[in-house]
């Protein structure tokens, strides 16, 4: 049963990459590969270790954002009475329902005791790796049978700094892969912009392979270790500056500067804390002068500058989005306009039906004051445990010291892509399965590793990737 969970986990996170194909749609609900994968392990761990479910159940951090977020759900299912009902609505509140679902699952599945971190490494390593090569796999496929080169025409228009071919001509192509023509007034049309939900998940894949780096070296080859780390850091970065997605861009430089304060923060002297801030303050000079003196012909630069341009983010329709919700808000601000709610921003052109892309802000629009202010509690629950997280960087308990286990400096960067994507991205700020999972991962290894609770446990495990035993540690 364990070898099963173990596929199942490495088939889901490889399939993440390709979550935009859709195999089953009915009322805007998608099936997809990555589900079919998770079925599987809910079903199979559930039959297997059901009552795992609950034996942790009053882990603090899980339990707290978990009961901030039901609320928050409850404000949404109210926002159907209270407000407009919406075309979207119930199909939205589903997929909040679902997504929130599989992060308690996937989480409890992470923290159980029928699971090792090396045998956790190994399905991290393995379904990053092969998440890679399937998207580069597929892409290659759908361009050669249109007759183009996608790693020569990618590479082409990275290099130039060509946003719009980067978004029109690769990813638009390969979304859409499956009609003749791109129409985009099509109810099967993928736009462009869901490469920025997508890159989420090479963001998790940089994530997890560092993480998991020493204990995924016990099970895996040293040379197939460092080349799935290598391999999977650099073709992740490649595709995120690729995608031009901002939201994505702002959660590696995030993470980058969250690693190194941490390292900072646990030095082991004065020295070496004195040596770490200097690292960090010379990174944020250099990145500064980097895009303030870079030269113009550098295409990338052009690209980058042109995103975070003070210029277009003015421009951009979620300003046109804030100024309008907010007004509307005002006239309505306890019962809100309900779910799926959208805004028309005649500022950007005139588009209609756009939800607010802003968690706080389409909280409060569409379910009132109820939903701004389960909103506040949960996202509040994420920044509270990720700063606690900071504070327990100078522990010496055995996650710290040991080589068996995931990287603490690393652990505290999975928080940065729901924490960025939630106040900019689409969906009303709401978490795509690439920000659950991300959350899953934070929340299973803490409580897995270094419970907050008083009862604190720890798992000796041996070189075995399925077997562990759960011990208490000596007081």
């Amino acid at each position: 049963m364990n070898k099963l969970l173990l596929f199942l986990l490495t088939g889901f996170l490889s399939s993440l990459s390709l979550s935009w194909i859709s195999l089953v749609s009915v009322g805007g609900l998608d099936l997809n590969v990555p589900h079919l994968f998770f079925g599987g392990l809910a079903i199979g761990f559930g039959l297997g270790r059901f009552s795992e479910l609950w034996s942790h159940s009053a882990d603090q951090p899980a339990f707290v954002f978990s009961v901030c977020y039901v609320l928050y759900l409850a404000a949404m299912f109210s926002s159907l009475f209270a407000g407009d009902l919406h075309v979207n609505a119930v199909s939205l509140l589903i997929k909040y329902t679902a997504y929130f679902g599989m992060f308690f699952i996937l989480m409890v599945v992470l923290r159980s005791s029928a699971l090792t971190n090396q045998s956790i490494a190994a399905a991290a390593y393995l379904g990053c790796a092969l998440g890679i090569v399937a998207f580069l796999g597929f892409a290659v496929f759908v361009f050669y049978r249109a007759g183009r080169n996608f790693p020569a025409e990618f590479f082409s228009y990275l290099v130039q700094g060509d946003t719009s071919s980067l978004k029109f001509k690769i990813f638009l192509a390969l979304f859409n892969y499956g009609a003749d023509e791109v129409d985009r007034t099509a109810d099967s049309f993928i736009s462009a912009a869901r490469a920025n939900t997508i890159t989420g998940a090479f963001v998790l894949y940089w994530l997890l392979v560092w993480i998991y780096r020493r204990p995924a070296t016990l099970v895996l080859p040293g040379w197939l270790a460092s080349l799935i780390l290598w391999g999977v850091t650099t073709i992740s970065l490649v595709v995120i500056i690729g995608s031009a997605s901002r939201t994505n861009i702002a959660t590696v430089f995030l993470t980058a500067l969250v690693v190194l304060a941490a390292r900072a923060l646990s030095a082991n002297d004065s020295r070496m804390l004195g040596n770490m801030m200097v690292v960090l303050f010379v990174v944020v000079c250099l990145a500064v002068l980097g895009v303030v003196a870079a030269p113009s012909e550098i295409g990338i630069y052009n690209m980058l500058a042109e995103r975070f341009s003070s210029e277009t983010l003015s421009e951009d329709s979620r300003a046109g989005q804030y100024t309008e919700a907010w007004a509307r808000i005002k006239r309505r601000p306890f019962a809100g306009y309900g779910l799926g709610a959208g805004i028309d921003v005649n500022r950007a052109g005139g588009r209609v039906g756009q939800q607010v892309h802003n968690l706080f802000l389409a909280s409060w629009y569409e379910a009132g004051i109820a939903g701004f202010a389960a909103a506040v509690a949960y996202y509040g629950c994420i920044l509270l445990y990720w700063f606690l997280g900071f504070g327990r960087l100078k522990s010496r308990n055995s996650w710290y010291q040991s080589g068996l286990n995931p990287s603490l400096l690393w652990w505290l960067g999975l928080p940065c892509l729901p924490v960025v994507r939630a106040m900019f991205s689409g969906q009303a700020g709401s978490f795509t399965m690439m920000e659950w999972t991300c959350l899953a991962f934070f929340f299973g290894i803490s409580a897995r590793n270094s419970p907050w609770t008083s009862g604190e446990r720890v798992f000796v495990e041996s070189h075995s990737p399925v077997d562990g035993v759960e011990v208490q540690p000596q007081r």
